[in-house]
Formats: C-alpha cells, structure tokens, sequence
C-alpha cells in the first residue's frame, strides 16, 4: 500500500520539482561518456550538496552494471546517494553525440542525469519511470533536438503535460 501511495504521490509532482533551468547543458562539448558525466557531475553537485567526485565515482560504477543508454541517442545516468535530501536531475544536449554503449548501439546526444536519497528506493524508481515516460511521448525528443536554449531544452520535459 505505500509503494502505491509513493507513486500516487509522484504521479502528483511536476517534473520541474527535480529540473531546473540551472541545471541544464546546452550544446555541451565533450567528445566521451567519461566527460559528459563528469560535466553534468560538476553541475549536480553544486546543488545536492555532495562533491562532484564522489557523485562521478557513483555514477561510474551504476554504469559498470550496465549502460544507462536507453536507445533513441538518450541516456539516463542514475544513482541513489547518502546526504542528497532530495531528487536532483541534470540535462544536457550534446554538441555532437558520445559512444555510451546503449542498447541500441547508438551514439547518445541527450542525457538525463538523477540522483535521488539513498533511503529512497521507490521514490527513486518512480522518478526515474517518469521522466522515461515523459522521454517517450511523441515528439518530446525531436523538440529537444531542434531546441533553440537551454530555456526551450528544458520546457521540452517541464511543460508537457
């Protein structure tokens, strides 16, 4: 019964509670997945309150579980952290897409950085499933590509409803 109430409650929130405007990449220059996460961990951390390395080395080793490329050239690099108080995502478009070993065999141009509390295992699946479900609608990722600014990038997974 509480899993559920978690995900009524999810199902509730705006995915604009976890992204800001501050914490997404526009036209980010990396030429690999190692630079890339690196990028989005300096990004995240500031906020969450926990050191960049440390979230790096997290990331890293979720990755070394398998690929967060999800197909479609998106990734979702996620982890669960001790000392995060609160889900954080981060975005960032690639310049020119990164090898990232997803299940398509396709370069990735769009990642989707979570990190959720440690305590927090169903809160961190449902906001995980609901920004993949957002990824999926119709159209969502060609408005991300063709998008003009961070500002537009970012209303691409904030405003659709």
């Amino acid at each position: 019964m509480l899993v559920r109430r978690d995900l009524q409650l999810e199902m509730r929130m705006k995915l604009a509670d976890y992204l800001n405007l501050d914490d997404v990449m526009y036209d980010l220059e990396v030429s690999s997945k190692t630079q890339a996460l690196h990028a989005m961990a300096d990004v995240v951390s500031r906020d969450a309150g926990v050191p960049a390395a440390a979230l790096l080395a997290a990331l890293q080793k979720r990755e070394r579980l398998g690929s967060t490329g999800i197909g479609h050239g998106v990734a979702i690099p996620h982890t669960r952290m001790e000392g995060v108080d609160k889900p954080r995502a981060c975005l960032a478009r690639l310049k020119r897409a990164v090898e990232f070993d997803a299940i398509d065999d396709l370069p990735v141009d769009v990642i989707l950085m979570l990190i959720t509390p440690d305590v927090e295992a169903n809160r961190h699946l449902n906001v995980l499933a609901h920004f993949t479900r957002k990824l999926r609608v119709p159209g969502v990722l060609e408005q991300m590509r063709a998008a003009g600014d961070a500002t537009t990038l970012c209303a691409c997974l904030t405003d659709i409803a």
